[in-house]
């Protein structure tokens, strides 16, 4: 072993502990609920659920996982797939639509207006970015 290289063992299950704990936080953040909530959804204690999200605790069981997947309304896969992946957006999206979907006319002709404003915002900015380059 070179001595001047950080090496770093990490098992399969230690990557699986670590995107558990980042999925229920992606998706606690996502459905704006707080530890508490989840944890209270869940009936588990909230410094149990912390320790799950913050992979402290290695050895959440299948039973408590499924609980929370069930407090926070997602199916259990989802768990242990990696946050950038497609499915997770679509799910972000389907949300979204589903929210849109509660809201009165005048709340949703405020909301297209915004939507359509960042998109300008991101339309300049993509010129103004490719102008900067070949400048």
């Amino acid at each position: 072993m070179d001595k001047n290289k950080l090496e770093i063992d990490i098992h399969d299950d230690d990557i699986v502990l670590i995107n558990i704990g980042k999925n229920l936080k992606y998706f606690r953040t996502l459905f704006g609920l707080t530890q508490e909530q989840v944890a209270e959804k869940a009936s588990i204690s909230l410094n149990f659920y912390q320790q799950i999200e913050n992979v402290n605790d290695k050895s959440p069981s299948v039973k408590t996982l499924f609980k929370i997947c069930t407090a926070l309304n997602i199916p259990f896969d989802y768990l242990v797939k990696d946050c950038g992946n497609e499915l997770f957006n679509k799910y972000a999206n389907i949300r979204i639509l589903e929210e849109m979907d509660k809201l009165s006319g005048e709340q949703f002709n405020v909301f297209t207006d915004a939507l359509r404003l960042l998109y300008g915002v991101l339309l300049d900015t993509k010129s103004a970015l490719k102008k900067t380059e070949n400048d």
